[in-house]
């Protein structure tokens, strides 16, 4: 899933803050214009500084391959975790909730975003902690304050939730633009204890092609089709299973399997939103032939809450970013946002 933030069309508060946000960003220009003319140390022929990214780039440079930022304080306290994803941002609570920010992009007053909140039924995250740290290093430089400031805030590409239901942990993976949350069942547990509440949701079925569809006020959030396998002599076996719904609660239906060995429930966490896009916008880029260095603007990190539900759209103000990525555009060096 790649990232997408709302559409941020406000006027600068003041005439102090545009002109901090004009010098800001004449600084970035300044900056992509030194790495895309930059020494050996980047790698290769340099090539020419571009003010209008291509096509390419402004598909794919905002969040290439997304992991999990720590909260080191640049947003709601009871987050511990988030990411960039398609058609939103996941957060994970500190209690191991897991909040899908769902915007919704319109010109007109009045239009919301959308929240919503899954809880596991008759179970809770024992920990909440990052696995495997990513070479991603993000810097928020929020106000004038550097006291606020963030910087070198690690990344992770997985989130434990620990022992969720006795002998079933849960852990959530950032794969490329997509999170997937998954189910380890061991041996002698009973994966029928597993139950997932979505608040926020004003319908949730099971179509005829094994999908998850969520509804919401903004369109159908579509939860791939399951899949289950053990692992047996370094092959993956498949294992059937199908969603279970229960009102606003889910939960897999399992076929048979192997009770002597582990199972792994592996259901991607959205696939689809019919509806929504994104608010970042990329104002400049450049290359050398190892790095490419981007420079825009993105909607901040606003955490919705864990109510679920509409909420405003366009709340909160936008940050400005440069970012360095790898020269596939598939990994994300060092990002750094600002704001004044």
């Amino acid at each position: 899933m790649q990232y997408s933030t709302r559409q941020m069309d406000r006027k600068p508060d003041s005439r102090g803050r545009f002109l901090g946000l004009w010098y800001f960003f004449l600084g970035l220009l300044a900056f992509q214009g030194a790495v895309a003319l930059a020494s050996p140390k980047h790698g290769g022929e340099p090539r020419e500084a571009s003010g209008s990214p291509s096509p390419q780039v402004s598909r794919k440079l905002i969040h290439p391959s997304v992991p999990f930022i720590t909260n080191q304080g640049q947003t709601d306290e009871r987050v511990r975790f988030y990411a960039g994803v398609d058609g939103g941002t996941v957060y994970v609570t500190r209690i191991g909730e897991i909040v899908y920010d769902l915007p919704k992009v319109s010109g007109k007053a009045g239009t919301t975003g959308w929240s919503l909140k899954e809880a596991f039924v008759g179970g809770a995250a024992a920990l909440v902690e990052g696995a495997e740290k990513a070479p991603t290093e993000v810097n928020y430089l929020i106000g004038s304050e550097k006291s606020a400031w963030r910087t070198n805030v690690p990344t992770y590409g997985r989130v434990t939730l620990g022992k969720v239901y006795e002998g079933i942990e849960v852990e959530l993976r950032a794969a490329g633009a997509t999170v997937e949350k998954l189910f380890h069942v061991k041996p002698g547990a009973r994966p029928e204890k597993i139950g997932v509440r979505i608040s926020g949701a004003t319908f949730l079925r099971a179509n005829d092609k094994g999908e998850l569809e969520v509804g919401t006020g903004l369109g159908t959030v579509v939860f791939s089709r399951p899949k289950a396998y053990q692992t047996v002599a370094g092959r993956a076996h498949p294992v059937e299973v199908a969603y279970a719904v229960d009102g606003t609660s889910y939960r897999f239906e399992v076929g048979q399997y192997d009770r002597t060995k582990d199972l792994v429930i592996d259901p991607l966490i959205q696939s689809t939103f019919l509806g929504g896009s994104g608010g970042d916008r990329v104002t400049a880029s450049a290359a050398s032939a190892s790095n490419v260095l981007v420079a825009g603007t993105t909607d901040s990190t606003d955490f919705p809450g864990t109510a679920g539900g509409a909420r405003p759209a366009l709340a909160g103000p936008s940050d400005g970013f440069v970012a360095l990525l790898s020269s596939d555009l598939k990994t994300i060096i060092q990002a750094t946002y600002r704001r004044i």
